[in-house]
């Protein structure tokens, strides 16, 4: 018998691929053999990073240097993550006085942030737990406005339609209502933020998808 076929979402594992690391607005120096030409060129062209070729000036070496940007760049067979300047925990803080939110509640169990990973796990946390609150709250609905032939009448009813699909040999009883659902943009965004998060590889187990 063949084996069952794999039903798990596939996962995005970051352990995988080597890892070059640096913090924001610093340098680092590269050996001439780690970058291929091809990660070369794409650093080059990209305005987020400054790179310097090899040159007696370096050591024959690259220099390569983030202008103020963090976060994980597929690069070929790697994949840089470049840290914050400042502490990783003191992010939390300044998204609350940028976006003026609440608070960022320390969750139970929570652990210190030391890492740009720790950010991402945290707040996928923090995301999770909270559409689970909303939930059982009661999921956001909102009234949309809906078009339909149907057998009663509901809302108004599309005159204009009606006499067209009449004129064709085709009655019909065509409403214009408004229906209360949950299907609606602010839902979706959240069911898509949760579908990339259940993709990512965690390394804290309360982070961890089940299953």
């Amino acid at each position: 018998m063949g084996e069952a076929p794999n039903t798990q979402p596939e996962r995005l594992e970051i352990e995988t691929l080597e890892t070059i690391s640096l913090v924001e607005e610093t340098n680092l120096l590269l050996p001439r053999n780690q970058l291929s030409d091809e990660q070369a060129m794409a650093l080059s062209s990209d305005r987020r990073f400054t790179l310097d070729w090899p040159n007696p000036a370096n050591g024959f070496q690259f220099c390569l240097r983030s202008n103020g940007w963090v976060g994980h760049l597929p690069l070929g067979e790697a994949i840089l993550v470049v840290e914050p300047k400042v502490p990783a925990a003191q992010i939390f803080a300044m998204l609350e006085l940028a976006y003026k939110l609440k608070s960022f509640e320390i969750l139970e169990g929570e652990t210190s942030v030391e890492a740009l990973e720790d950010i991402f796990e945290r707040i996928a946390h923090i995301l999770a737990k909270r559409v689970l609150d909303r939930s059982r709250k009661g999921i956001y609905r909102s009234y949309v406005d809906r078009s339909d032939d149907l057998q009663f009448v509901r809302g108004r009813i599309d005159i204009r339609g009606n006499l067209r699909s009449a004129l064709c040999g085709e009655p019909r009883l065509r409403c214009q209502y408004q229906e209360l659902t949950a299907d609606v943009e602010d839902n979706v965004i959240l069911l898509w933020a949760l579908h990339l998060a259940s993709r990512l590889g965690y390394r804290v187990a309360r982070a961890k998808p089940p299953g």
